[in-house]
């Protein structure tokens, strides 16, 4: 006898966009870790598919932990591609630009800020100083610019990206703005928070009431893919913007 049709749909893959195709060196590491990023994701996705085909009501709380998986590594994902861009590529796009208006302004920014300090001295009136320790140190050493660029470089590695406003930070240093990376950044803001509460919170409500229990935020599995395409789409602008920097025009 013929089994009976169960109606089940196929498995739907993540909507992300796609890097330009080249060979691109500096970026190579970027793109590694991107494509891994997808890979995590989208295994996370076809598992929650798997567990609710053909399955009606609330998801369980397995199936909640799946979708929150997704934006973790996608974020964790963004993370990463974003600082190994600074780390590979990062000094040939502020070598780059002769002009000193983008990138290069931004790095100059950025070490008239690091020579100051404030005074920490007893009794002293808290006021920005030279910091004298730094300048010698730069100074002195062997390569002075590749010092600085070392010092930005650690500057920009120190925290991982948690939201927007931190990408932003980022992108300008590349001299990328916000259009180009950000195509729908209230949904960016709103995946970072969310990824924020998971991360930090556990997602944990506890406001919650219900029998007596606190309970966890429930996400909507199309909201939380909206999110985590989002996020893994910042990647794709990131690497496409610097690779058409460094490499010219890409297909």
């Amino acid at each position: 006898m013929r089994r009976k049709k169960t109606g089940r749909s196929k498995v739907k893959i993540l909507n992300t966009a796609s890097i330009n195709k080249g060979d691109f060196p500096l970026l190579k590491n970027s793109q590694i870790v991107f494509e891994h990023a997808v890979h995590s994701v989208s295994s996370f996705y076809k598992l929650y598919q798997k567990g609710r085909k053909g399955s009606a009501g609330s998801t369980s709380h397995e199936e909640q932990d799946l979708l929150r998986a997704m934006l973790v590594f996608a974020c964790s994902g963004l993370d990463d591609v974003v600082k190994q861009m600074i780390k590979d590529s990062l000094p040939k796009i502020i070598q780059q630009d002769i002009e000193g208006k983008g990138a290069r302004q931004e790095f100059q920014k950025f070490v008239e800020r690091r020579m100051k300090r404030v005074n920490s001295a007893e009794g002293a009136e808290k006021t920005l100083i030279v910091d004298t320790s730094f300048i010698a140190q730069v100074i002195t050493s062997n390569e002075p610019r590749a010092t600085l660029l070392r010092f930005l470089q650690d500057y920009l590695l120190e925290d991982s990206l948690q939201s927007r406003d931190q990408v932003l930070k980022v992108a300008a240093h590349f001299a990328i703005t916000k259009d180009q990376v950000l195509a729908d950044p209230e949904t960016t803001k709103d995946a970072f928070d969310i990824r924020n509460d998971i991360i930090h919170e556990m997602d944990v409500d506890l406001s919650g009431k219900g029998k007596g229990q606190k309970k966890r935020r429930v996400r909507g599995a199309p909201d939380m893919i909206k999110y985590c395409e989002n996020v893994l789409n910042i990647s794709v602008a990131f690497i496409n913007v610097v690779a058409e920097r460094i490499y010219g025009h890409t297909s």
